[in-house]
């Protein structure tokens, strides 16, 4: 019988429906909109590859850090426009400008998040300021195996449970560079989705755009902000 993270411990990662050979794992809302494993017990041949890689049931190797640093970007437009100084926009311009394919954060025009690869210049705005809502990482996991096995190098940024998620699945591959963001705990996408659809009733407008953190009030202020059609 497999039996996955409780559901008050799962953070739903994806590694165990990415990992399945059955493909018999789904990624789904439950009541309240947060994301757990279901498994399709007709498929399930009880393999047990998606328990040995959920990081709640079996942790990757703990690390000690070495050394910290307190930094920020020395481009003033890079720190007006990012959240916290601009350090994972000068990370993402490093990476690609050495060839390699960079993982970040991408707010969807459905206000969504979900993690997704990149390679150039061009793509990497999409990938700056905060995004307080669960984020779907699991689904770009398929580019990042393709990348390794082309060995190419791969940055990916993102919060601790998904890079949890990574080291079990891929081992710690040198050609993965990790950076995990401090986090408190994520909010289901639905409770935004909730408070955006209720200003959009209540002005009788539809929005344009989202922000948490918007640059034009000074992401140090935490000004949420939408944008609606007029």
């Amino acid at each position: 019988m497999v039996k996955l993270a409780t559901h008050d411990a799962c953070t739903g990662c994806g590694a165990c429906a990415f990992k399945c050979p059955k493909q018999c794992i789904s990624m789904k809302e439950d009541a309240i909109g947060q994301i757990y494993p279901v498994i399709d017990s007709t498929k399930c041949v009880e393999c047990h590859s998606c328990e040995k890689v959920c990081p709640i049931l079996s942790g990757p190797a703990s690390c000690q850090s070495e050394k910290a640093y307190a930094a920020w970007s020395n481009d003033e437009e890079e720190r007006r426009t990012s959240a916290s100084g601009g350090i994972a926009i000068e990370m993402y311009k490093y990476a690609v400008s050495n060839g390699w394919l960079v993982v970040g954060a991408v707010q969807n025009k459905d206000f969504s998040v979900s993690h997704k690869m990149a390679s150039t210049d061009e793509e990497l705005a999409a990938f700056k300021n905060s995004k307080y809502v669960f984020s779907d990482a699991y689904a770009v996991f398929p580019e990042i195996r393709s990348a390794l096995k082309d060995n190419r190098k791969v940055l990916f940024i993102g919060l601790p449970c998904q890079v949890a998620a990574l080291r079990k699945l891929f081992r710690d591959d040198e050609n993965l560079l990790l950076v995990e963001v401090v986090c408190h705990g994520t909010t289901p996408f639905s409770y935004l989705k909730q408070h955006i659809d209720m200003l959009s009733r209540q002005y009788g407008k539809t929005v344009t755009r989202m922000s948490f953190r918007d640059p034009y009030t000074y992401t140090y202020t935490f000004t949420f902000t939408l944008s609606i059609l007029s």
